[in-house]
């Protein structure tokens, strides 16, 4: 199942209402919720996330789900609590715990996460995360995560934006007015042109875990990968920005796609030449049971704004609701980061 088209909020309440008259008022809403047509959830974030994963009805979300456009904008430009700081002293302290555990082996705890840390405890992405995540306060979803690289910059990765790059990627494979064309490997750097609804982008990859399978440095490597692409959103929510103040990256959907695609060349020239290969992914890609709930959220979910009018979520209240749903379930539950082949679905 992919990601489908969005609903509008008419669309939605004529799922359970066919017959519901051309306008749709906040009186008609309120008597389907008395027929028990829709559900309402007012505060809970783990109900909100129950509700939408079971799907039998419309969810309307009360006024504390909500993020209008100014606050998203901060959020999404400074990542303020919102965002998972999967390299932080506290995550990195539960994960030594364990390998002392494990080991017997006693682990020095730094404020930072240091290349020689990553590569001792053979660190990637999935490993922090997941620790992240299922440390989570399920009344605080996150609305995606990021690390922090040894330029001092952020790299975040929001969960909408990881998905909405798998789903580009795995649409270059079917269709074709989407074409992902890749350069040649420069270094652990590479260039991915994208051509997707009569727009070209421009996405430079750099600093890629591209190693031999027993090369130790590539649990480090990936701390110091970056994208840059010419998009309206990375350009706008990054540092590529002329006027951006905050040393924060936030990965587009393009760049997700643009490194699936390295992943892919790389593999490719593996069998080939028996060469180096990137095997660390930082992108999670969402499972079925996720994709079926992004679904849900997307086209059988409404939130009560501002003077009690009803709308769609929007990409950052999406993000949310999928970070609700990812801390209840567990982040194995809806996430994977690798497979033997690596085709996206």
């Amino acid at each position: 199942m992919i990601y489908p088209q969005r609903l509008s909020k008419d669309e939605i309440i004529r799922q359970v209402l066919p017959e519901a008259p051309k306008r749709i008022t906040n009186k008609l809403i309120l008597d389907l919720w008395n027929k028990k047509l829709v559900e309402l959830v007012e505060d809970s974030f783990e109900e909100a996330a129950e509700k939408i994963s079971n799907g039998k009805k419309v969810v309307v979300l009360g006024q504390k789900f909500r993020i209008e456009k100014e606050d998203s904008d901060f959020i999404l430009k400074s990542l303020w609590d919102r965002f998972l700081k999967i390299d932080s002293v506290p995550n990195l302290r539960r994960i030594i715990e364990a390998e002392e555990k494990r080991t017997g082996e006693k682990i020095e705890l730094q404020p930072r996460l240091s290349n020689e840390l990553s590569e001792k405890l053979r660190l990637w992405p999935y490993t922090l995360i997941k620790e992240a995540v299922n440390n989570s306060n399920k009344e605080d979803p996150p609305l995606g995560f990021y690390w922090v690289g040894p330029d001092s910059g952020a790299r975040a990765i929001s969960w909408i934006r990881s998905i909405d790059a798998a789903i580009l990627k795995y649409l270059s494979d079917k269709q074709e007015n989407i074409k992902i064309g890749i350069g040649k490997f420069y270094g652990r750097n590479v260039r991915v042109e994208i051509k997707h609804e009569n727009e070209k982008y421009t996405v430079d990859l750099t600093s890629l875990s591209l190693h031999y399978e027993k090369d130790i440095k590539q649990y480090s490597t990936w701390l110091k990968f970056l994208i840059f692409c010419n998009c309206k959103d990375m350009s706008y929510r990054s540092r590529q920005h002329d006027k951006w103040v905050q040393n924060i990256d936030l990965f587009c959907k393009h760049g997700g796609a643009g490194f699936f695609k390295a992943i892919e060349k790389s593999r490719k020239e593996y069998k080939i030449e028996k060469g180096k290969m990137i095997r660390i992914n930082p992108f999670p890609l969402p499972n079925e049971s996720m994709l079926n709930f992004l679904d849900n959220a997307a086209n059988k979910t409404l939130i009560l704004d501002s003077d009690n009018y009803l709308r769609i979520p929007n990409k950052t209240e999406l993000d949310q609701l999928i970070g609700a749903e990812t801390v209840r379930k567990s982040y194995d539950n809806g996430w994977f980061h690798w497979q033997k082949r690596f085709k996206i679905y």
